[in-house]
């Protein structure tokens, strides 16, 4: 039997490691959190889920059965202040927010089911709601839509890989992160083409639920929880991606004990400072809260 040389062997392991696609976990010692209440939110938003900062104003979104409408809500006393009903969209299941210089971007990509053959995302012209006085308008959207090439068939609700909850744009790209509610894990895709393509795979072992982009230092800031432990008060994650969709990326997970039992759907950057916003539960309503890390002395 022919034999193979050793130094093909070792090129062939090198391409195998060179084409995985799964990000590390980076050990480090774990920064302080602490996490405060900012304000209760309007009982309008108690299935908020997905969180931007614009024009002086929180902006959310209800999941799975709300209306199509975008609330702008007033940091201090957590009421709404800005309605905007986009006229030409559905909400299956909203999930979440993005938003670059002229446009946010509004996810209804939810799939717990496993049914979805298609996931949209609408895409609002921020000049349409600056232009409009009034606290409750209305605007189209251009519809962008994405499919998987191999969507598996007959996938089992609340145990599968396919539920897409967390959106971010980063230079003129559309991501995509999975919500895997069978391995715990989370796959981002680039969506902007219209199929989605696999960028790269994390192990939170938890379920992703919302991200936001910090352009400044090219991460990833997201938030999720644990799967079913969350009823038995398991707190929520937040998990940073340094250095985004780059060889040197990495990622550390940090788990919020602060908000033990709340499910914690949207996040956001407001000058640097991380905010998260957690739908009303048995363990508490709906609200806006902050992350401090704090230092160690």
């Amino acid at each position: 039997m022919k034999k193979t040389p050793i130094y093909t062997l070792i090129l062939l392991l090198f391409l195998h490691c060179s084409n995985e696609k799964n990000t590390t976990q980076k050990p480090e010692t774990p920064p302080e959190l602490k996490v405060v209440t900012v304000t209760e939110l309007s009982k309008k938003v108690n299935e908020t889920s997905g969180l931007i900062y614009f024009n002086q104003l929180f902006w959310t979104i209800n999941d799975s059965g709300g209306k199509p409408v975008l609330y702008g809500i007033d940091e201090k006393t957590g009421e709404i202040t800005k309605e905007v009903n986009v006229t030409n969209a559905k909400n299956i299941d909203w999930e979440d927010i993005a938003q670059d210089k002229n446009f946010i971007y509004i996810a209804d990509t939810g799939n717990n089911t496993g049914k979805r053959k298609e996931f949209q995302i609408y895409k609002i012209s921020k000049k349409d709601i600056l232009n409009q006085s009034d606290k409750d308008i209305d605007v189209m959207a251009t519809t962008i839509t994405f499919k998987f090439q191999n969507l598996p068939e007959n996938l089992e609700t609340h145990n599968h890989n396919f539920d897409m909850e967390s959106l971010a744009i980063v230079k003129d790209r559309l991501f995509i992160f999975s919500k895997n509610w069978g391995d715990r894990k989370s796959t981002c895709y680039d969506v902007t083409d219209g199929i989605a393509k696999e960028i790269n795979s994390y192990d939170p072992n938890g379920l992703l639920t919302g991200i936001d982009y910090d352009a400044v230092n090219n991460r990833i800031i997201a938030i999720g929880y644990h799967k079913y432990e969350m009823v038995h008060h398991k707190p929520p994650f937040l998990l940073i991606i340094t250095d985004f969709n780059t060889k040197k990326e990495h990622y550390n997970k940090y788990e919020l004990s602060d908000v033990k039992g709340l499910q914690v759907e949207g996040i956001c950057l407001k000058n640097r400072d991380i905010y998260i916003s957690n739908e009303k539960n048995g363990n508490g309503e709906q609200s806006l809260k902050k992350i401090l890390f704090i230092s160690k002395k």
